[in-house]
């Protein structure tokens, strides 16, 4: 039987070894639909992701900014907070409930983002316009992890400042005053730094979360933005969407360090400037 309980040992090494520790999730990008100056926005979304074992959960708010100062150039800022969580149970097996072996990582993420860009009309009715944005983000990500073994229960944090520097391109669809859509894609360094860690390098030698601090992860994101209205109401639209992200630069980051994968957002977008002239 030795064998068997040696080969059963070393199974359960792997796993808790190899469980995932996801640095990055992606959030809905700032998409302004602009044709000239004085057009504005302020949005308020619920956000949500995909998310590892039961009574797991990814979830936040985005509060986002945007104003044209003249017919093709725009300012734009956006806060984000999100928070997840994963439970692993029985040794990275999510469908098996043990007592004794549970794994509990909570995730907290939040970040302030400023930006600049040009908008560029396609057509002569402007409802199809060209937009490429440039811009910076500060944050912190932060995570709280538990882990209950055999009864013993230990806790590890980690918290680093986080740095981001994204490039924002996209076509923008406003076909009437009631419905816009958009396909915008992101390309997005992010920077870890001044890291504050409990997790000894002993500790899980698999997860490697220590190496995080100095390095860089880079990201493609794609996302997909709908806005519908309810007549007259012509500066308040319904604004819903989807995001997915695709790592690509890993530099010096070990493979279980991972990236969330999706991310959807549903809320309400306001254009005040309108909601005055459509009093007059």
């Amino acid at each position: 039987m030795k064998p068997i309980t040696y080969l059963l040992v070393g199974t359960i090494a792997l796993f808790s070894c190899t469980t995932p520790r996801y640095i990055y999730a992606p959030s809905a990008p700032n998409i302004n639909y602009f044709k000239q100056k004085g057009d504005n926005k302020v949005t308020a979304d619920f956000s949500y992701g995909n998310k590892n074992g039961l009574g797991s959960y990814n979830r936040g708010i985005d509060i986002q900014t945007g104003y044209a100062i003249s017919d093709h150039f725009a300012v734009a800022a956006s806060y984000n907070y999100g928070t997840d969580r994963d439970i692993y149970y029985g040794n990275n097996y999510s469908t098996y409930r043990s007592n004794q072996d549970t794994n509990t990582v909570t995730y907290k993420r939040h970040f302030f983002e400023i930006s600049a860009g040009y908008f560029l009309p396609l057509n002569k009715k402007k409802t199809v316009t060209y937009n490429l944005y440039a811009g910076v983000g500060l944050g912190v990500f932060a995570i709280n992890e538990t882990d209950l073994y055999n009864n013993i229960n230990s806790l590890y944090t980690y918290k680093s400042n986080t740095t981001k520097i994204f490039v924002q391109s996209g076509f923008n669809f406003m076909i009437s005053p009631y419905v816009n859509f958009s396909f915008t894609d992101r390309l997005m360094s992010v920077y870890y730094n001044h890291a504050v860690s409990s997790y000894a390098d002993s500790v899980y030698p698999g997860y490697d979360i220590n190496r995080l601090n100095g390095n860089t992860l880079s990201v493609l994101e794609h996302s997909f933005n709908f806005q519908f209205g309810i007549p007259p109401i012509k500066w308040m639209k319904i604004n819903a969407g989807i995001t997915t992200c695709i790592p690509f630069d890993r530099t010096n980051m070990p493979g279980n360090l991972l990236a969330r994968s999706f991310s959807g957002n549903v809320g309400l977008a306001f254009n005040l400037f309108e909601s005055k002239r459509s009093k007059k």
